[in-house]
């Protein structure tokens, strides 16, 4: 175990990447120690990019034990949860992209193709 600080430390960088220990491996993503009281969850969709392809990692490139850099997303104190992602900064969901909602009301009829005349 890396340590097990209080989670509290955790929420004042959330946002950064810090080195973690894969811990274990479940079927819709990993568990990775970062030093956390709690192991922060890496979801299976939050694998990062093979370098120079266009397909992502899986699961089964995953082992435990070994070290793997992660971005801290989210600390839910509530729920005592840490969230992590291994997708770089350019590494943007196209559909998440496209379907997501238009920051002003008024934006509700710009996305998606033009209705045909």
């Amino acid at each position: 175990v890396m340590g097990s600080l209080p989670i509290e430390r955790f929420q004042e960088i959330e946002g950064a990447w810090v080195d973690g220990r894969i811990t274990r491996i479940t079927n819709y993503g990993a568990f990775v120690d970062i030093g956390c009281e709690v192991d922060g969850f890496l979801h299976v969709t939050q694998l990062p990019l093979l370098k120079g392809r266009r397909d992502r990692m899986r699961l089964e490139d995953l082992i435990v034990d070994r070290m793997f850099e992660v971005k801290i997303v989210e600390v839910n104190m509530g729920l005592r949860r840490v969230k992590l992602t291994a997708r770089g900064e350019d590494d943007v969901d196209e559909e998440r992209v496209r379907f997501a909602p238009p920051a002003s009301p008024k934006d509700v009829f710009s996305r998606g193709p033009r209705p045909e005349e």
